[in-house]
């Protein structure tokens, strides 16, 4: 599982704008880490044809709320919806693996100074 997730990482870092990628969410998220991705896996399988792995990941998303210039939640949304239309991109294009979007669900506006996003991934490798 762990080739999976370094695979995933190395898809996703180079997306414009991200200031740090990792495997995992720490305790510790600052202000500087903004805007991130974070790749948290839900479950590891077999695949339907073996050797191959399964792994469901959940790849999260946020920016900082006062990054956006002028516009206000509503930029904040519309940056996201990019990053997440880049986020499902790499994903799917990437050439270690084969990636199907499942679904993405939102913070639903709970944090005050954040705004986050995560997508589910089906990933076979």
């Amino acid at each position: 599982m762990l080739t999976i997730l370094n695979n995933i990482k190395a898809c996703l870092e180079p997306l414009e704008g991200i200031v740090t990628c990792k495997i995992g969410i720490e305790n510790a998220i600052n202000p500087d880490d903004y805007p991130l991705i974070r790749i948290v896996p839900t479950r590891d399988s077999h695949a339907a044809t073996l050797p191959r792995k399964k792994v469901e990941v959940l790849v999260y998303y946020g920016a900082k709320i006062g990054e956006i210039d002028e516009g206000g939640l509503e930029a904040v949304y519309a940056a996201l919806c990019g990053m997440e239309d880049a986020i499902i991109s790499a994903m799917e294009s990437c050439r270690d693996f084969t990636a199907t979007w499942q679904d993405t669900v939102t913070d639903e506006d709970r944090l005050e100074a954040y705004k986050l996003f995560a997508s589910r991934f089906t990933v076979v490798a």
